[in-house]
């Protein structure tokens, strides 16, 4: 009686990992807990390793699914550094951040972080300079200009500029203007 038999160990396949972490990371930022939900979306994203499914021929169905993966890995990268500056951490994230909107050059929430990142650290040029590229890049990749509110946060960035004064630690990101959170999809459902 031959066969083949995955052992999970308890529900240790990445994808679960992930989404179990994300999930409690969620509900820690939804309860307010920037600490908690700061560690457990990092545990998540510490399970990312690579483009998922690199290498394989990809079908329309495998697409979607390796679509929805990159999706929920943003989110939950968007969550984390939201958690992050929450807790003051803004100079400890320019670097990342600058490496992030060079590699997703039309990300808003990406941008948006970093330009919070930059004003809390009183580097209002840098941050209306990180608002120009994106507006360029967006310009010419789609026709478009960045949306209402990353335009309110850049004018925010202005105002500090003007007075001289460094924001208050309390300033955040707009509200999300990302695709929405992804639904959690048990592992194995039909996508």
């Amino acid at each position: 009686v031959g066969g083949y038999r995955l052992d999970t160990g308890g529900g240790a396949h990445d994808v679960w990992q992930f989404e179990r972490a994300a999930g409690a990371g969620y509900r820690a930022m939804e309860a307010g807990d920037l600490q908690r939900a700061a560690l457990r979306l990092g545990e998540a994203l510490a399970l990312w390793r690579g483009d998922p499914y690199a290498g394989v021929a990809a079908g329309p169905r495998l697409r979607r699914e390796i679509e929805r993966l990159e999706t929920s890995r943003l989110s939950v990268l968007d969550q984390w550094l939201e958690a992050q500056l929450g807790l003051g951490r803004h100079a400890e994230l320019v670097p990342e951040l600058t490496g992030l909107v060079a590699r997703y050059r039309t990300n808003e929430p990406l941008h948006a972080h970093l330009m919070v990142a930059l004003l809390r650290c009183g580097r209002h040029d840098d941050a209306l300079t990180v608002y120009e590229r994106l507006r360029l890049a967006l310009k010419a990749e789609s026709g478009m200009e960045p949306s209402a509110r990353l335009r309110r946060l850049q004018r925010s960035v202005l105002a500090v500029r003007h007075t001289g004064g460094r924001p208050a630690l309390g300033l955040r990101v707009p509200a999300q203007y990302a695709p929405p959170r992804p639904r959690l999809v048990p592992a194995g459902s039909p996508v």
